[in-house]
């Protein structure tokens, strides 16, 4: 159950909704109207919200998220002005990656506290890691081969022709490995501790770590981790 008002009470209650689902992350700006079997992460980009949430309560501003569980029984007082992103994350997919990170099937059910600062070193590198996967996904289309042809003015047959003959690949295939080139030289140059190997993938349009780790392991038989250690 959810009651989400704008102060004054007067106000209009206006939702503006931009969302993009990828890989069991869903990313929705301003307010998010549908349930969600997850977890949903209110990031306030300016104002303050009064949020309770189960048994707890938080006052959300720029310097301080909230983590929702939709299950548990959610109160929201929003000021007026205060557009919000709003990082959905799937509960099972998270359980399943923490299970690994374990070794074992998690006892209990995934929960976090409802207040989250966004001042803390841990979160400033995931928040990172969001605006990246915000400006890809919203800021410019994916390139296609069609893209490509037009570019240098030949038709796309033409163009993949001239690839195989000289490059014996595709153009796609051709442009993946210039950017996992471009990933590993980011990784080797890099100092220890100033980037992770996810803000790196993400910056090169690598945006499923799993799929990146395989393709990255068989272009140089090691992975990103182990070339970002030096």
């Amino acid at each position: 159950m959810r009651d989400n008002r704008l102060l004054p009470e007067t106000g209009v209650f206006r939702a503006v909704p931009r969302s993009v689902a990828l890989g069991g992350i869903t990313l929705n700006h301003v307010v998010t109207t549908t349930a969600s079997n997850g977890f949903l992460v209110h990031i306030p980009l300016a104002g303050r919200a009064d949020v309770r949430c189960g048994g707890d309560a938080v006052t959300s501003d720029p310097a301080t998220a909230v983590v929702i569980d939709p299950a548990e029984h959610h109160d929201m007082t929003w000021a007026g002005g205060t557009p919000q992103l709003i990082v959905g994350l799937d509960r099972g997919r998270m359980e399943s990656h923490l299970g690994r990170a374990l070794g074992r099937r998690p006892v209990r059910p995934l929960r976090f506290a409802l207040g989250m600062d966004l001042n803390s070193t841990a979160v400033r590198s995931w928040l990172g890691a969001v605006a990246l996967l915000v400006h890809e996904v919203t800021g410019a289309e994916p390139l296609t081969v069609e893209d490509v042809a037009e570019a240098v003015g030949v038709a796309v047959r033409a163009l993949q022709d001239g690839f195989r003959r000289h490059a014996d690949t595709t153009p796609m295939s051709y442009l993946r490995d210039v950017r996992l080139r471009r990933v590993r030289a980011e990784l080797t140059a890099a100092e220890p501790g100033t980037v992770t190997v996810t803000d790196v993938a993400v910056r090169w349009g690598f945006l499923h770590a799993g799929r990146f780790s395989v393709l990255y392991r068989e272009q140089f038989g090691e992975t990103p981790s182990t070339t970002l250690r030096g």
